[in-house]
């Protein structure tokens, strides 16, 4: 008889396991690109309907307790509102009143659509300032993100909580109310070279969630 020989299943190949990478990555992209899809749809139904158009009114409030390195004494966006497709820069009036110099820090981002998060992220806090922070004296805070085309217009809230190099030190906290006015939804970017929906959506690092703003424009509408 001739002799039986024995082959590694296909799946625990590297050759398998490259596939299998293939096709998961494959079903991450169709499944984002329905969520895309589904909030264009549902964005455009409801502005043939002559859904109400949000007024502009850029409103912030402080989220801390008070006790913070840094106070917070003004908000302002430019442009307001922010027109889908556009950068949009949120400049920060503050002072800092430690007493003490600072010479790092983080802030997490977070933007909310109807309660919803829908984008996220950290940055240094001196991409966004000069470092170090004086002890004591006024200082400006320029955080500006691009809005996507394809965003819903609406109400939304940014928020950010700062805090003192690598630890849990709170430095300031803020959340900002602000609007997104009807952008080019049916266009593109000059200069996006064809990029789809999808990429303008999320090609920020996935800064935005396709899925979560898809779900809170629904509820919002109800």
């Amino acid at each position: 008889l001739a002799p039986f020989h024995t082959t590694a299943p296909h799946h625990n190949t590297a050759a398998g396991l490259e596939e299998r990478t293939r096709i998961s990555r494959r079903r991450m992209a169709t499944n984002t690109n329905k969520a895309t899809t589904v909030l264009v749809v549902v964005l455009l139904a409801l502005l043939a309907a002559g859904a109400p158009l949000p007024s502009s009114a850029t409103t912030w409030k402080s989220c801390g307790d008070g006790s913070e390195p840094i106070t917070v004494h003004d908000v302002k966006l430019t442009p307001d509102p922010v027109v889908g497709g556009n950068d949009a820069s949120f400049n920060v009036a503050a002072s800092v009143v430690s007493g003490a110099p600072i010479a790092a820090g983080s802030i997490t981002v977070d933007i909310k659509y109807a309660g919803a998060e829908i984008a996220h992220e950290h940055v240094d806090l001196c991409d966004t300032t000069t470092c170090p922070l004086p002890a004591e004296g006024p200082i400006a805070i320029t955080y500006t993100k691009n809005i996507p085309p394809f965003i819903p217009p609406g109400k939304y809230t940014i928020e950010f909580h700062a805090t003192i190099g690598e630890g849990p030190g709170v430095l300031f906290c803020i959340a900002v109310d602000f609007t997104v006015a009807i952008g080019p939804f049916l266009g593109t970017k000059q200069g996006d070279g064809g990029a789809t929906p999808n990429e303008l959506l999320l090609g920020d690092g996935h800064f935005w969630k396709a899925e979560a703003m898809q779900a809170a424009l629904v509820t919002e509408q109800k």
